[in-house]
């Protein structure tokens, strides 16, 4: 089979091409297993980085109820930054299922009857 070379324009394809389609994936899974919960989603990731950050401010803590002097180290900062960013995850699920809810209660009609 003889291959022309490309008169005009520029191909479409390439890593871009599935890295756009990899999303899109990723979206249309998300929006069809978890549209109706988005709370059980983000509360779980939230959760995660909630007690992680937990437990490392928890070995600070009982290090420095132990009478060990504390300074400020590079893995305490992280976990109050693990705590707030599970915090900020977690308010994000809330204003998504505060949403849903909110439009699942202003939309009680099915696509069929919408035509009708």
């Amino acid at each position: 089979m003889h291959h022309r070379p490309r008169k005009f324009g520029v191909s479409k394809f390439g890593p871009a091409r599935f890295l756009h389609g990899f999303f899109d994936l990723i979206t249309v899974m998300f929006l069809t297993r978890r549209a109706r919960s988005p709370l059980y989603f983000f509360g779980f990731i939230a959760l995660l980085f909630l007690l992680s950050g937990a437990l490392i401010d928890g070995t600070f803590l009982v290090r420095w109820v132990l009478g060990e002097a504390m300074r400020v180290r590079p893995l305490l900062i992280l976990g109050l930054g693990l705590i707030i960013v599970g915090i900020q995850i977690g308010t994000m699920g809330l204003l998504a299922e505060m949403l849903t809810s909110a439009r699942s209660e202003r939309q009680q009609w099915s696509f069929r009857e919408r035509l009708l």
